[in-house]
């Protein structure tokens, strides 16, 4: 069991890094402030390591980011086996097939290879009919430009996708078809429709015609010049446009030589022309302020050349060597846009051209749509209006897993490391990729490592390969020590959606594993036989010592006070702001664990966690035949030892309330009040704490049932059950609450600005996780196996109420529900682990 590290540091985050910096909030999180959001962790801490972090920055992103040796410190080394990116089954047609895609998922479109240095490219509009045109150019995926909807409708994370996004005066619809052939280069070649329509009523009352400018780029991140057809870029467009010819032209790694070829139609023509704007800069991650900065020059220039009348339109021109070309067209509505990228030029080009566009398009885009549509009934079918699933049920089934599909992302870099006790304290990792899905577009374009494990059983049952592949990338990244960092923030293009101070990762926070849930179902089927048991069990005989690496790193770093109990690390002790420190690493932030952090905690979710970890790894170990003895003997002991009933429930089970429990340094009496200097609201402590089973009752309480540790035959298990059927405690109309309605800090502000989060909102995991606990508790022959069965039934209702509602009545899935009005809550559109509705409205 490890040492306890110097409590009072600064903690973690589900979503955010953990070392914060006091009044240093970025425009992020006063955008989340504003909205009445959680800053998750971006919060005041510990004062001197906070304070020697600030320095740290502001002496320079140069000096501490990028020429510092590194190597001494085992955090920042690669673990020392084998890459699992290098095995087969992940090379070839594999690398082929996956190579392009909606790979930018922080942009409302943005495509890229999965290479580390290669093409990006994205799309853009704005209607300059808006009186704050200049302030609302789209391109980033931004909660507060308050999009009508937007989201895939159909995306099969291979070879197409249907996009729909609705603004104002105008909808859009993207639609992206990828194609193989023998004379294509690397990933094959890729057609992109965009169909931009007028919003119904929007041409009411003698509105004028709705008109839309669009900006399409492609960027070259390694810097390499690009060659514009400016004639054939002028042709593109309109009714009659002859032989194609490339609009853009170049050589990038992996394609070779490449190009871009477009086709433009509109009903009532395009008035303003085609314009673009060439720029060479090694800075692509987001180039609206590059459209902006041209758009305000070509006003200058018209300016100057005393033009009466002023067209907001490029400046048609381009820098030598550009890199970056930007493409613009204006149009009145409706308009349809193709745009044609072929990789590796050379014969039959125009062949290629013409089997991605027109009749051509149409029908390769209705092939994919049946495919992806069959094989969707087949893998999760749904049958509305039995057992609870309500109407339209299939329609927000296939969203949800669409958009967690097209929601995945591809970033190259490194992370920033927050080494503590070193100077400086932040230091770079090495340069590695992240292939992942995200939890939001809009707020968590990025990955984070207790999230992945929920996206991945959704994944899995869809596409094993490709499921494989995302275990792959993340388990690559773990450090010699076993430590893998839980929010992967690679490169400028993620790091630009963070402010700055809240981009370290800490060496010695950990987080959830729940990349073991789905290792747990991948061991379980390596029996079965057949190619796809294959490839797990290769997968899993090069993955076994990064496993054990990572298992033994939790094992030993968030050991616990007493044998057998485990404590989440880097809680905050001196805060003087929040009414209960957060419990970041854990992933439950807020949610009320004791008063008063100290070293003589016990977490019951993580020794649970910790149970899953270790049962799963003997689960792999035994099922690739490591036989006994050396560390699988090891690992059974430390099975054995967690699933113990007996000493589970001596270590947190609370006898008097009849509920599992944390235990800790606690007291009932703590409040926050106004602070008579300065007026903020302060923590107060009434009566001092003490050590004893902590009171709230949650999802924490419920760990024992979700890791199926109580006995079926056991009284403790129909309390549990009693618990979750009580609508006044646990049972909402949207699920099962993260807090109950009868703890102190139900729906409780943890701070002055801070709205509660884990205190009594339903989320979709946790609430996935209960209902497959209780749908074992149905099929394991026991006296509570028709009280658990009843139960899920009810919660799987409930849930799908809630989920389906809300997608039809708003457009988007939540990050949380409320547990009284089931109204989504937080951001949105959330297709992280929410697309678990789709697991859930299939699994009767």
């Amino acid at each position: 069991m490890g040492q306890s590290e110097r409590q009072g540091s600064p903690g973690g985050s589900r979503r955010r890094s953990s070392v914060g910096v006091p009044s240093r909030l970025g425009p992020a999180a006063q955008a989340r402030r504003t909205q009445g959001l959680p800053i998750k962790g971006w919060k005041r801490h510990g004062s001197i390591i906070a304070a020697v972090l600030a320095i740290g920055l502001a002496l320079g992103h140069r000096f501490f980011w990028h020429e510092r040796p590194v190597s001494k410190w085992p955090n920042l080394v690669p673990f020392p086996s084998p890459k699992l990116l290098d095995l087969q089954q992940f090379k070839g047609s594999h690398a082929e097939k996956y190579l392009w895609g909606t790979y930018r998922p922080g942009y409302y479109l943005g495509m890229r290879p999965r290479h580390p240095t290669s093409l990006v490219t994205g799309l853009m509009w704005v209607d300059f009919t808006r009186s704050d045109w200049f302030t609302s150019i789209r391109h980033e995926a931004l909660q507060s430009d308050d999009l009508g909807f937007y989201g895939w409708l159909e995306h099969d994370g291979e070879n197409y996708g249907i996009q729909q996004l609705e603004d104002r005066r105008f909808n859009m619809t993207t639609s992206l078809v990828k194609r193989q052939c023998k004379s294509c280069g690397a990933g094959g070649d890729w057609a992109l429709r965009v169909n931009a329509k007028p919003a119904q009523g929007s041409m009411a009352d003698g509105a004028p015609r709705p008109v839309v400018s669009l900006f399409f780029y492609v960027a070259a991140e390694g810097m390499e010049a690009m060659t514009l057809g400016a004639n054939a870029w002028k042709g593109a467009i309109g009714p009659d446009v002859e032989e194609p010819q490339p609009v853009l032209s170049g050589t990038s790694a992996p394609f070779g030589k490449w190009a871009l070829h477009v086709r433009g139609e509109g009903a009532g023509g395009f008035p303003t022309g085609v314009h673009w704007l060439g720029l060479r800069t090694p800075y692509t991650a987001n180039l609206t302020s590059a459209v902006k900065a041209g758009l305000r020059r070509s006003l200058f220039d018209q300016r100057r050349a005393g033009a009466e009348q002023f067209v907001l339109r490029l400046p048609d021109d381009a820098e030598p060597g550009s890199n970056v070309y930007v493409l613009q067209v204006q149009a009145w509505l409706p308009a349809s846009l193709d745009l044609v990228f072929t990789s590796g030029r050379g014969a039959g080009e125009r062949a290629r051209v013409a089997a991605l566009t027109g009749a051509a398009f149409n029908a390769q885009l209705a092939r994919h749509s049946a495919a992806f549509n069959a094989r969707l009934a087949r893998t999760f079918p749904v049958e509305e209006g039995r057992g609870g699933v309500p109407t339209g049920t299939r329609v927000v089934s296939k969203a949800a897993l669409s958009q967690l599909l097209g929601g995945m992302g591809y970033w190259f870099g490194h992370s920033i490391v927050w080494v503590v006790g070193n100077w400086p304290p932040v230091l770079p990792n090495w340069d590695a990729g992240i292939f992942t899905a995200s939890p939001s577009r809009s707020q968590f374009p990025r990955g984070f490592l207790w999230d992945e494990g929920f996206h991945q059983l959704l994944i899995r049952r869809w596409n094993p390969a490709l499921s494989r592949d995302v275990l792959a990338h993340w388990l690559d990244l773990m450090a010699s020590t076993g430590w893998i960092a839980r929010e992967q923030i690679l490169g400028d293009e993620a790091r630009l959606r963070v402010p700055k101070e809240f981009v370290p990762q800490p060496t010695k926070t950990a987080n959830p594993p729940s990349l073991f849930l789905v290792l747990s179902e991948m061991a379980a089927g390596l029996e079965s036989g057949g190619p796809e048991a294959e490839a797990d069990r290769a997968f899993l005989e090069v993955a076994w010592p990064r496993l054990l690496a990572w298992y033994t790193w939790l094992n030993t770093t968030q050991a616990g006070p007493v044998p057998g109990s485990f404590r989440w690390r880097q809680r905050d002790n001196a805060t003087t702001t929040e009414l209960n420190p957060r419990t970041l690493a854990s992933g439950l932030d807020d949610y009320p664990r004791a008063s008063h952090p100290s070293r003589d905690e016990r977490h019951l979710d993580l020794r649970c966690w910790m149970t899953l970890s270790a049962r799963t790894m003997v689960q792999i170990g035994t099922a690739l035949g490591l036989g006994r003895g050396g560390a699988l003997t090891s690992l059974q002991a430390d099975a054995a030892r967690l699933s113990d009933f007996g000493e589970l429930t001596a270590l947190h089970y609370d006898a008097a309330a009849g509920r599992f429990a944390d235990w800790g340094l606690h007291s009932e009496d703590v409040a926050l009040a106004p602070d008579p200097a300065s007026g903020e609201l302060v923590r107060q402590t009434a009566s001092p704490p003490r050590l004893q089973w902590v009171p709230h009752h949650g999802y924490v309480s419920l760990f024992p049932l979700i890791m199926r540790l109580i006995p079926p035959h056991s009284s403790h298990l129909g309390r549990e059950l009693d618990a979750l059927t009580d609508p006044g405690g646990l049972l909402s109309p949207a699920g099962i609450r993260s807090l109950s309605q009868r703890s102190s800090l139900y729906s409780k502000h943890n701070t002055q600005h801070d709205p509660p989060y884990w205190r009594g909102t339903v989320w979709i995991n946790i609430n996935y996780l209960v209902l497959d606990a209780l749908r074992f508790y149905a099929r394991t022959p026991g006296p509570y196996s028709q009280h658990a069965g009843t139960a899920a039934a009810q919660l799987r209702a409930a849930v799908l109420d809630a989920g389906v509602g809300q997608f039809r009545e708003t457009g988007f899935f939540w990050e949380q529900y409320n547990d009284t009005s089931s109204a989504g809550r937080g951001a949105h559109p959330f297709t992280g682990w929410t697309a678990l509705l789709t697991l859930i409205a299939a699994e009767a």
